[in-house]
C-alpha cells in the first residue's frame, strides 16, 4: 500500500477553470502559505483608538510621524492625532468640521514641521502643534489628490497632466507659474510618488520618472519613461528597491528602476475579472517574517492579497455569518508605529484604529474563517483508487478555557457532491501530538478538498500524506 504526499498546500491558481486544477489549490481565504508549505490563519485584529464606534464612515488614511511619535488619521473629512504615551491610547480630533472629503481614500506626507493631506479637494496641512487649515494661496491646486514631500518642495497633482509644487521651504505659499506637464504622452496623472528622491508620475498608459535638477526645479531624467499605465491611483506599494502597481491591464508589477515585471500571472483572470479596480486601496504589511501586498477593492468588495514571501495568491476578508459569505477585509488603511511596536489598520466601516496580531484569533467579535480549497487532486493518474487513510500534521495544544478548537474537512469526490463535514479537535492545552488522521475510506479518481477553521486560536497545518491502493 503507497504511501504519496497530498498536494494540499500548493500555490492558488486563478489563471485556469478550476476544473482544470490537480496540484495548485483553487482557493484560500483569511490564512497564508508559510515558507515550508504549510497553512496559517492571517493576523486577526483588537479595537485600539476609538474615534467614533458609530458605522458609515470608515478611516481613510493612517500615517506614523515618526519624528514626533504620534499617528496621524484621516477619517470622515476630519484629521485626528493619535498617541501611545505609556501604552494609553489617546485619540485628539484636532478638525472643528471636515475639511477632507469623506470615505475617500487619503492622500498624505510630512515636511517635518507640518503634516499634509489630500483626497479630491484643497490640501490640508497641520502643525504639530497647530490647528489643521486648507492651503488658499493664489496659486495653490485645487481637486488635489495626492501630496509629496521633495527637496523642501510639496509635490501635488489632481487628475490631470500637471504636475504642481510649493515654494522651496514655503509650503503654503504656491506660485502659478510652479508647475510642469508630463508631456511624454498626452496621458492623465492617476498618482504621484516620491521614491527614491525621485518623482514618478504615474499615468493611465504610461509613467514619467523626475527629479530635482536643481535649477528648473524640475525635469524627466534620461530615459525616465515607461510604456506602462497605472489603472489604481491609491494603489502604489514600495520596498527597498522596487515600486509595485497594478498596470492598465490589471495586472501587478514591480520596476525596480530598469524593466517592469509582472508578478500576478497566476491571479491576472481574477484582477481582470474585477468590475472596477480605480477606487482600490492598497497595503504593504510586513510582520512576522511575511510581506504581504493587500488590495481593497471596494466596487466589488473583495480584498486580494500578494503574498510576497512565499510568491502566492490568497483572500482577506470578513466573514458574513447571516450571508455565510465573504465581504472585503475590514483593513482599509494600515501603518507601522515603529516605536510603539504596533501595526495598525483603521477600519472601513468605523472611526476606529486596531491593533493587527496573530495573538488575535478575531477581529474583534468578528470570526476569522481560513479556508483553503484545493484542486482535483488525482496522484499522477485517472485510475480509480482506494484511499484508506490521510493523514497531516497540526499545530495542538491550542485549547480554548470553554472548548475544544476544531479543524473541519470535507472533501468532493470526482467533482460530485460535498461529503459530511468531519471535525478534528485541535487538543486541549498541553496536547503535543502533531499528527491528525482522518481514516474515512472511499474511491475515487479525482479528490478535491476543504479545510476549515473559525475558532479564535493561531492555526498551523501542513505536511499531508494519504495511503491509496490502484484499482483499475
Amino acid at each position: 500500500m503507497p504511501t504519496v504526499k497530498l498536494p494540499i498546500f500548493e500555490s492558488v491558481m486563478k489563471g485556469v477553470d478550476g476544473i482544470e486544477l490537480s496540484d495548485d489549490n483553487f482557493s484560500l481565504f483569511d490564512g497564508y502559505r508559510t515558507l515550508k508549505g504549510g497553512t496559517t490563519k492571517r493576523p486577526g485584529s483588537k479595537a485600539l483608538f476609538t474615534a467614533s464606534a458609530a458605522l458609515g464612515l470608515g478611516v481613510d488614511g493612517l500615517f506614523y510621524w515618526a519624528e514626533k511619535d504620534v499617528v496621524m488619521m484621516v477619517g470622515g473629512g476630519d484629521i485626528y492625532q493619535l498617541s501611545y504615551t505609556s501604552n494609553t491610547p489617546t485619540v485628539t480630533k484636532l478638525t472643528s468640521s471636515p475639511l477632507l472629503n469623506q470615505n475617500t481614500p487619503a492622500s498624505m506626507t510630512v515636511d517635518g514641521t507640518n503634516f499634509y493631506a489630500a483626497n479630491g479637494g484643497r490640501i490640508v496641512y497641520t502643525p504639530i502643534s497647530g490647528t489643521p487649515a486648507y492651503i488658499t494661496t493664489t496659486g495653490a491646486p485645487t481637486n488635489v489628490t495626492h501630496v509629496e514631500f521633495l527637496d523642501g518642495y510639496i509635490l501635488a497633482t489632481n487628475r490631470s497632466n500637471t504636475m504642481y509644487w510649493s515654494n522651496v521651504n514655503a509650503p503654503t505659499t504656491w506660485n502659478a507659474l510652479n508647475f510642469a506637464t508630463a508631456a511624454g504622452s498626452p496621458d492623465i496623472i492617476n498618482a504621484l510618488k516620491v521614491f527614491n528622491r525621485e518623482i514618478y508620475l504615474l499615468g493611465q498608459r504610461s509613467i514619467e520618472i523626475w527629479e530635482n535638477d536643481g535649477t528648473t526645479p524640475f525635469s524627466r531624467i534620461p530615459g525616465g519613461f515607461i510604456e506602462s499605465g497605472c489603472s489604481t491611483p491609491y494603489a502604489i506599494l514600495e520596498d527597498e528597491n522596487s515600486l509595485y502597481w497594478l498596470d492598465e491591464n490589471r495586472r501587478l508589477v514591480r520596476f525596480a528602476g530598469k524593466t517592469v515585471e509582472r508578478l500576478s500571472t497566476r491571479f491576472d483572470r481574477e484582477l481582470q475579472g474585477l468590475s472596477k479596480v480605480s477606487d482600490a486601496t492598497a497595503q504593504k504589511i510586513e510582520m512576522d517574517g511575511y510581506v504581504f501586498f493587500v488590495f481593497n477593492f471596494k466596487t466589488d468588495d473583495r480584498t486580494l492579497v500578494y503574498n510576497q514571501t512565499t510568491d502566492d495568491w490568497g483572500e482577506w476578508g470578513k466573514w458574513d455569518l447571516t450571508k455565510a459569505e465573504y465581504e472585503r477585509w475590514l483593513g482599509n488603511a494600515y501603518c507601522y508605529a515603529e516605536k510603539w511596536g504596533l501595526h495598525l489598520i483603521g477600519r472601513r466601516d468605523s472611526l476606529i484604529v486596531s491593533e493587527l496580531s496573530r495573538n488575535y484569533g478575531y477581529d474583534d467579535s468578528d470570526v476569522v474563517r481560513l479556508a483553503r480549497t484545493t484542486g482535483h487532486i488525482d496522484n499522477g493518474t485517472s485510475k480509480i483508487k482506494q484511499c484508506n487513510e490521510v493523514r497531516f500534521r497540526a499545530k495542538r495544544g491550542a485549547g480554548l478555557s470553554d472548548r475544544t478548537p476544531k479543524l473541519m474537512i470535507r472533501y468532493k469526490l470526482d467533482n460530485g457532491y460535498w461529503s459530511n463535514v468531519k471535525e478534528f479537535s485541535l487538543g486541549n492545552i498541553g496536547e503535543y501530538d502533531l499528527v491528525l488522521r482522518d481514516i474515512r475510506r472511499h474511491q475515487y479518481r479525482t479528490k478535491q478538498y476543504e479545510f476549515t477553521a473559525t475558532d479564535a486560536v493561531d492555526v498551523v497545518f501542513s505536511n499531508a500524506e494519504e495511503d491509496i491502493e490502484i484499482l483499475r
